[in-house]
């Protein structure tokens, strides 16, 4: 059971991070990734979950298990993606990209970031619509001081996605 303070501290830093309140789009669960995403209700029934499942030891084991990728991808609808943050010198990174490579069938996209140490890992159970992976304007959609602050991260997508392809 998550304590009072733990929540608090947890929206302190979501307020702080500009993470914005639920709403009709968005909505945010303070919960056991692994016990959350095991709801029957929740089959097919999510568009992104984004994990970054880190506490003081690394990620806890019952967060990586192929078990939990493989509910993981039991919950998106038609079209969602899986975001896993992975810090690349824990000694079991290959072994936790296998387990997200099984479970999604191989659809998955690794954006190794060269500067920092983590890396962000994309999965996905349908066919992706890629046009803004190559595309090399701002979306529409997104708002220009947001795309400002996008671009540089979407540039290093952009590539992996070009390297995968040019593997397949």
């Amino acid at each position: 059971m998550q304590s009072s303070r733990w929540r608090k501290t947890t929206r302190a830093y979501w307020h702080c991070a500009r993470i914005p309140s639920d709403d009709a789009r968005l909505a945010i669960h303070l919960a056991d990734g692994a016990e959350f995403l095991r709801h029957p209700r929740l089959r097919h029934a999510l568009d992104l979950v984004m994990l970054d499942a880190y506490d003081p030891s690394g990620i806890p084991e019952h967060l990586c298990t192929q078990g939990f990728y493989n509910d993981c991808r039991r919950t998106l609808r038609p079209g969602g993606v899986v975001v896993v943050n992975l810090f690349r010198g824990v000694p079991d990174y290959d072994s936790y990209i296998e387990r997200i490579r099984v479970a999604f069938d191989g659809c998955l996209l690794t954006v190794i970031d060269h500067k920092c140490s983590n890396d962000i890992v994309f999965a996905w159970a349908d066919p992706i619509v890629d046009q803004h992976l190559v595309a090399q304007t701002r979306p529409a959609e997104i708002a220009r001081p947001v795309w400002s602050q996008l671009a540089s991260v979407m540039e290093k997508t952009r590539e992996a996605w070009q390297e995968r392809k040019a593997a397949l």
